[in-house]
Order: structure tokens, then sequence, then C-alpha cells
């Protein structure tokens, strides 16, 4: 995982974002952080501890299609590639295969969910 993680101004300023709480803001950053080189991550219950947010901020992302949650509890950061790039030399594809396989990217590099596969 990346030590650095950017932040996409035309996502962070627009109305949908900014019409979260400050909670939901808030954990939708930790979890852009603590998320892999393919923006998936399994740190959700530790994001949530972190910023002292729970389940009802963690909905709100997903409803407000900036996260997609599957059923391992793996969380996918939908915007991740508008956020950051990643030189080919360093990047590390994600663990969670799976899941990866359940979402595509479109052309403006938002992942949209596609199809469940079946858990290994």
């Amino acid at each position: 995982m990346a030590e650095r993680r950017c932040l996409a101004r035309s996502v962070v300023t627009g109305d949908a974002y900014l019409g979260l709480s400050h909670a939901a803001r808030t954990l939708y950053v930790h979890l852009l952080v603590t998320a892999d080189d393919d923006g998936f991550t399994d740190g959700v219950l530790s994001a949530q501890r972190l910023t002292e947010t729970g389940a009802n901020e963690l909905e709100e992302l997903k409803n407000a299609g900036f996260v997609i949650i599957f059923s391992s509890g793996v969380a996918a950061v939908r915007h991740f590639w508008v956020h950051n790039t990643k030189r080919s030399d360093r990047y590390k594809p994600t663990l969670h295969t799976c899941e990866k396989t359940q979402v595509n990217k479109s052309d403006n590099g938002i992942y949209e969910f596609a199809e469940p596969c079946a858990m290994q």
C-alpha cells in the first residue's frame, strides 16, 4: 500500500460530497487513505473507530455513491482513480481479487458495481 494519497478537488468540493455529514466526509478520507493501490480496503472498522463513526456514516457514503461495500466487509472507494494515479513500477495489485472482479472501472476512473463473485 502506498504511503501517500491524493484528493481530487473535483470530488471533495462537489455538492454531492459537501452534502454529506462532516462525519461521513471524515470517514471517506480515512477509507481513501487506507485503500490499497486499486482502491480497496478491508480496514472499514478501523477507519470507523479512528473517526468515531459507525454504520450510519458508512451507509451515507454508500447511498451517496462514494463507496461500494461488499458482503465480505471490503469497501471500494468509487472515485479512487479520479483521486490517484499510480506508476506501473510502484503498483501493487489488490489482494481483494474477488471483490475487484465485481466492479468495472469506467472511462472516467469511477468504479461501478458489476457482478457478484463466488467467495473462495
